[in-house]
């Protein structure tokens, strides 16, 4: 092992440490924290696609690439209708309720909006839902970046290390379904 990679780890199991030792001066019961590395293979729900995820705690929100991202207007609701695919070539159609819009500004400087909706998460044995921006642009050759907010209180990061978990949660996430209805089902504009 060389000095850096010795040097990674020690630091790695100190986190947890001191994360257990933490959680018990608070009074909390120590919660063991999955390690995984920073490139890391996980299935998002709703539809189970097995995506390439950036775990990065850099950023505080998570983003996912997306493909025909459209807004619609159902009731009172604004949903977006989307569409994934996943390394082994699954697609899918997703309609997901807006929590809200963000804009950002792309390398050239014009600004645009993104819509940020919940989705499911299964990241080695830890499943989780939290909020996800949806981005046309892609994420160099990960489809996802898993932020912060996502991150703090499921897993701990390894930087040395890469791939080193499959999801696996069971039953988890495949009771989440499009909040239009069922999987593919997409909410089509009310017409007055």
């Amino acid at each position: 092992m060389s000095g850096k990679t010795y040097l990674q780890a020690v630091f790695a199991i100190s986190l947890l440490f001191y994360s257990e030792v933490a959680a018990q001066e608070a009074g909390e019961p120590p919660v063991k924290k999955q390690v995984v590395g920073w490139i890391e293979q996980l299935k998002v729900f709703p539809g189970e696609f097995t995506m390439q995820a950036r775990l990065d705690p850099g950023f505080s929100r998570s983003s996912i690439h997306a493909e025909g991202i459209k807004k619609v207007r159902k009731g009172k609701k604004i949903f977006v209708n989307f569409e994934l695919a996943d390394r082994s070539g699954v697609t899918g159609k997703i309609s997901r309720e807006v929590l809200r819009s963000e804009k950002v500004k792309d390398l050239a400087g014009k600004s645009k909006e993104e819509y940020v909706v919940i989705l499911g998460m299964c990241l080695g044995s830890r499943y989780f839902e939290d909020e996800v921006r949806l981005s046309s642009k892609t994420h160099e050759e990960y489809d996802m970046k898993i932020g912060r907010q996502a991150l703090e209180g499921n897993v701990l990061i390894d930087p040395a290390s890469k791939s080193i978990t499959t999801p696996d949660c069971g039953e988890k996430g495949k009771d989440l379904k499009p909040i239009s209805g069922g999987f593919g089902a997409e909410p089509k504009e009310e017409t007055q």
